[in-house]
């Protein structure tokens, strides 16, 4: 087996600079799985999509409770989030609270919010055509995913543009410990601070501000036969909020882009059905989730490879979505490509909660780019996210193309 030279896979500015694609294409082929040296801890590699969708799966194995990205992971120290959380919960805790929050993510439940997405979506298209040269992460992608994953949550819309920059800095600042990079100033750990206190505001006895959508599901629902406690309900409204913003922002830029880059493509996309191809395309192909983390609660084996009980292992969803072994000729921009098995929701229980609204969302907007946008071309630099988590773009100037 030959040796491979591996940057450091932590390094957020690996991802805004560098396409991290033959790195994983060479670690796929070479080193599906090995143990690195990070600059915390040393933790697995694991880069074979049916790897990562087997460790997706055993939630009993790899778990959650100790931290799920790189920069937050606690090793043998549970999270503040464990067991308040969906998300960082033990397999039994999880499965109740998932069973009190799914009737609320239905797709009969986001169905009923069509006309609020298409109208934002609408709004910000048509304003961005008439200007003919434009941003679209700025000023299509961001302003209206935001508005939605907001509105669904029921925050005051004078607050929208204090919370979007409050998520982009939580979780697009990948060092929470670091001091503020441009664009932002401060820290994820000191943005995280920001939004718990204003959620803790927000459903305040007396507070009115708050309207009805998910938030207040949290305040309603019953698991265990009572309410959630403050905590729960915040985290919780966060994990929502968090996992909305950022990756359906950044997969919808990564979808006009994809379009610019192949044309043709475009022109395949006639009806609904295939609109639904093409999210599930879109979603494989952006991968707007870079990694996640697990630890392992037992010892167990993984290509001959001896992973002990207590160990950090990351899973590569970019890796994943790529593999040539499960995703025929991956690194084709393929819109109606079927089967689709991609692992960008994850896998398993813990499939992403707000699937459907993704989906919803970003069918719509697509949609409606499709009808309203006339074939655009590049206007200046993309700029990536620096971020070991989040893949995406925070600028990408377009303009009308000339045809």
């Amino acid at each position: 087996m030959p040796a491979i030279t591996v940057p450091d896979l932590t390094d957020p500015l690996l991802y805004a600079t560098e396409d991290p694609h033959p790195i994983f294409d060479s670690l796929r082929a070479h080193q599906p799985i090995h143990l690195a040296e990070g600059p915390r801890f040393p933790y697995w590699v694991v880069t074979k999509h049916a790897d990562i969708a087997r460790a997706f799966k055993d939630t009993q194995t790899f778990s959650t409770e100790y931290g799920v990205t790189l920069d937050t992971y606690r090793g043998h120290v549970l999270d503040p989030a464990a067991g308040k959380m969906l998300e960082f919960s033990n397999p039994e805790h999880h499965h109740v609270l998932r069973q009190a929050f799914n009737p609320s993510f239905t797709r009969t439940a986001v169905k009923a919010v069509e006309p609020m997405i298409r109208d934002f979506a609408i709004e910000h298209i048509e304003a961005a055509a008439a200007a003919e040269t434009f941003d679209f992460a700025q000023e299509v992608a961001g302003p209206v995913t935001s508005a939605v994953v907001f509105g669904l949550l029921g925050f005051p819309q004078a607050d929208w543009r204090m919370l979007f920059d409050l998520s982009r800095r939580s979780q697009e600042r990948t060092h929470p410990t670091n001091p503020g990079r441009p664009p932002f100033p401060t820290s994820a750990a000191a943005a995280n601070y920001e939004l718990v206190t204003y959620l803790k505001r927000l459903i305040a006895p007396g507070n009115d501000l708050l309207g009805d959508g998910y938030l207040r599901m949290l305040m309603e629902v019953r698991p265990y036969g009572h309410p959630l406690t403050e905590d729960e309900v915040v985290l919780n409204g966060l994990n929502i909020m968090q996992g909305g913003n950022s990756t359906t922002r950044h997969a919808a830029s990564g979808a006009v882009l994809a379009l610019m880059d192949n044309p043709d493509q475009r022109e395949r996309v006639t009806n609904r059905r295939h609109l639904a191809l093409f999210v599930e395309e879109i979603v494989r192909w952006t991968t707007p989730a870079i990694h996640e983390v697990r630890r392992a609660m037992r010892d167990v084996e993984i290509r001959g490879q001896q992973i002990r009980e207590g160990d950090a292992v990351t899973l590569w969803l970019v890796s994943a979505n790529r593999d040539e072994e499960i995703i025929p000729d991956p690194y084709a921009f393929d819109a109606l490509r079927r089967p689709n098995p991609h692992l960008g929701f994850l896998y398993g229980p813990h499939r992403c909660l707000g699937i459907n609204v993704a989906r919803f969302e970003l069918r719509i907007l697509m949609e409606e780019i499709l009808k309203r946008l006339p074939p655009l071309e590049l206007a200046g630099e993309i700029e990536r996210v620096p971020s070991n988590l989040i893949a995406g773009m925070e600028q990408l100037p377009v303009r009308v193309a000339n045809t």
